[in-house]
């Protein structure tokens, strides 16, 4: 897994433990992380697909920068 992947793989984790955390809370906070999981679990994706050389990877830094908008 490259560094990038890592990062990202972080930053899934990270959302995943908040959404947890929400899971209590209310519902509305529990859907805004719950979207929030899923564009971090794309982004994860697509940089997956770059790091195993199925997309180009001049994508890496808007994938980065919607997973980074994703958990701001």
């Amino acid at each position: 897994m490259s560094r990038v992947t890592k990062a990202a793989a972080g930053q899934l984790h990270e959302a995943a433990a908040r959404y947890e955390a929400a899971a209590g809370s209310t519902p509305a906070d529990a859907t805004v992380l719950a979207g929030q999981l899923e564009r971090i679990a794309a982004g994860f994706r697509t940089l997956a697909a770059i790091d195993q050389g199925q997309l180009p990877a001049d994508h890496v830094d808007d994938v980065l920068a919607s997973i980074t908008s994703a958990t701001a």
